[in-house]
């Protein structure tokens, strides 16, 4: 509660609580103080220049030299205004013993308009609120066309993706695929075991760095490193199960890329249609994502600690010794 009852020689800005409009509103007991809600400029108060008033709820009486601005959730008018009176609220009374010497100007977003008595002021001016106009909802041809733009989107970047990795990374993508098809369940169990501990650790040498080095350059750099790591990974993760996806359903005798296109594109297709389903669909797409994260990045990790066993060579046989001369 705010209350004013003096006299102010230059501007007022003052802002209150109190109820909203259609919130019934009490006196509140404050250290053995009746405090009344609201922001309340009393018939004994006179501001010199402008008032601008906020609040809850509030009431101007007294005398405003100056123009009025009003931003409430209810407001009465029942004082002097010399200039213009600026009123908008939820809720406006203005009464018959409030006198505006400018123009009175009020706006509401309620139903029920306030009734200005004849003579308060020469004009009264009304502002209304634009009207929001509510966005049509998307036709059904719309949507499909930004499914399928948004299909060809991201099977293009994979692809590309798969494509790099096929060029200058093949003897790592053949030795993660291989990983995929021979050990598949202890692949899926890394990974979302890594899954589940990736924030924690990206955490973890986030404040590491910062304790040895600072916020700059410490933790700017690790945490780029980190997350953009993960990111790289969260790209790659569908690459390489699109890839293993592709070579289930047409063998190896197909070319490599053939393989990455088809398998990107079902896995695609089967996420984002999933979408479509209510309720669940967005739910078990988002597990299909992961999954194929988890799946790429538990058979890196895999290849990564328990490389396969390289070849032993033969031994040499051994040469034959020649006996070598006495000296003379």
């Amino acid at each position: 509660g705010l209350k004013v009852n003096g006299t102010i020689g230059g501007d007022l800005v003052a802002a209150g609580g109190g109820a909203t409009a259609g919130v019934p509103e009490f006196t509140i007991n404050v250290a053995d103080r009746m405090i009344d809600q609201g922001l309340r400029v009393a018939p004994s108060a006179t501001v010199g220049k402008d008032a601008l008033l906020a609040g809850g709820s509030g009431e101007i009486g007294g005398t405003i030299n100056g123009n009025l601005w009003t931003g409430m959730g209810r407001v009465t008018l029942n004082g002097t205004v010399g200039g213009d009176a600026n009123l908008y609220a939820g809720q406006i009374s203005v009464s018959d013993n409030a006198k505006v010497g400018g123009t009175l100007v009020y706006g509401t977003d309620s139903e029920l308009q306030p009734e200005i008595p004849p003579g308060v002021a020469a004009t009264v001016e009304r502002v209304i609120s634009p009207e929001i106009e509510e966005e049509a909802p998307p036709t059904l041809a719309s949507r499909i066309i930004s499914w399928i733009i948004r299909v060809a989107r991201e099977m293009l970047g994979l692809i590309v993706v798969g494509w790099l990795l096929l060029r200058l990374a093949a003897a790592f993508t053949r030795a993660t695929l291989e990983t995929m098809e021979s050990r598949p369940l202890p692949a899926i169990g890394i990974g979302i075991v890594a899954v589940f501990l990736a924030l924690p650790v990206a955490l973890l040498l986030v404040g590491l760095a910062w304790i040895f080095w600072g916020f700059l350059p410490g933790v700017l750099a690790m945490g780029l490193f980190v997350f953009g790591a993960l990111g790289l990974l969260w790209i790659n993760g569908p690459v390489l199960t699109g890839y293993w996806v592709g070579r289930r359903l047409v063998g190896d005798t197909s070319g490599a890329l053939l393989r990455l296109v088809l398998g990107v594109l079902v896995l695609i297709l089967v996420v984002r249609a999933l979408e479509w389903v209510p309720f669940v669909g967005g739910f078990l797409a988002w597990l299909i994502v992961l999954f194929s994260f988890a799946y790429a990045v538990g058979a890196m990790l895999l290849r990564w600690f328990s490389p396969a066993a390289p070849v032993t060579p033969l031994p040499a046989t051994p040469a034959e010794v020649v006996p070598s001369e006495p000296a003379m």
